[in-house]
């Protein structure tokens, strides 16, 4: 095992960088992407994420651990937003008062947003214009070839449920979403002797970045939220010990069922050609969304990497068939 830290950039206030851990076993097979902190309040989803990663490498008593340690690289951004972090009480937005959720783009989703100053939806002055939401961007298309990502939040306000979810409906992994609540929810009814309340936000407009990973960068996975219907369980306000083992509880049911054997799929179907139409971006439109045509329509080589001859004029996000184009200068 190898485990290495390093910098995918500063964060909009230019004080702070934001740290990748990347465990790589030595003949890995498997990506996958975990991050939290993008609302650095929410502690219980980064101190529940660190606490599964460690449970995954010292518990060998189990036997899914034991397959991820020899054959899953796991990147990990434990805090996406380090300037709220270091901040007395933390802080919901980045230096700016921007939610990065919100500073995302596709199909002039960010555009069409409300425009609205509150911390909670404050979204930025133009697509990607944080720094926040650019290094996470570009460190998942980087990370092109990974599985899934799991972003980590807390629901503070949803008071009256416990486990909150949001995710696509164009995703293929949804049944592994499913089976992954039933789970969670067996497990619940043991522990707590009472129904798991669980809530299902699919397609919503709020999750604009989930939308972009799911249809852009290609890469599926889910928003988790562990919400305080239970006392001691997700509130980001107490962060008991009940929360951050629960929460690494949850994680943990994530990753392994998203990682059964079953679904790997290995048959390769080779793209013959990719067509494009000629896009323009002007001073009215901030960004666009582009689309290439391949054949044949069902090829498993769907990754793409785009990239822009000037960054000052044109920045791009995307990995797949699609890319978002943000303009950023004449």
């Amino acid at each position: 095992m190898n485990v290495t830290k390093k910098s995918i950039g500063k964060d909009e206030s230019g004080q702070y960088d934001m740290w990748e851990y990347d465990f790589c076993p030595a003949n890995y097979s498997r990506t996958i992407l975990l991050s939290s902190g993008m609302h650095a309040y929410e502690l219980s989803a980064s101190f529940g994420l660190a606490n599964f990663i460690g449970n995954l490498y010292t518990d060998t008593e189990n036997g899914a651990f034991n397959y991820i340690r020899n054959n899953v690289r796991i990147k990990v951004v434990p805090i996406v937003n380090p300037w709220g972090f270091n901040q007395y009480p933390k802080k919901y937005g980045n230096f700016n008062g921007v939610n990065p959720n919100r500073n995302f783009d596709l199909d002039g989703q960010w555009a069409a947003y409300p425009v609205q100053d509150d911390e909670w939806n404050k979204k930025g002055t133009a697509p990607f214009s944080e720094a926040e939401t650019h290094n996470l961007a570009r460190w998942v298309l980087d990370n092109y070839d990974a599985e899934f990502w799991i972003d980590c939040h807390t629901g503070e306000s949803y008071s009256d449920k416990d486990l909150w979810l949001y995710y696509s409906s164009d995703s293929p992994i949804l049944d592994r979403i499913n089976a992954s609540i039933s789970a969670i929810e067996t497990w619940f009814k043991g522990a707590y002797g009472t129904d798991c309340a669980t809530t299902r936000e699919i397609d919503h407009p709020d999750m604009i970045r989930g939308q972009w990973s799911e249809k852009m960068a290609g890469i599926h996975g889910i928003c988790l939220e562990q919400a305080p219907r239970r006392t001691t369980f997700g509130t980001s306000a107490m962060n008991e010990g009940a929360d951050i083992s629960n929460y690494s509880t949850n994680i943990s049911t994530f990753v392994q069922e998203f990682l059964l054997e079953k679904y790997r799929n290995n048959n390769v179907i080779a793209i013959t050609s990719v067509s494009a139409n000629d896009i323009v971006v002007s001073g009215d439109t901030p960004s666009v969304t582009v689309e290439t045509a391949m054949s044949p329509s069902n090829t498993t080589q769907n990754k793409f990497k785009w990239v822009s001859s000037d960054e000052n004029v044109v920045a791009v996000y995307g990995c797949t068939n699609k890319a978002v184009i943000v303009r950023k200068g004449e």
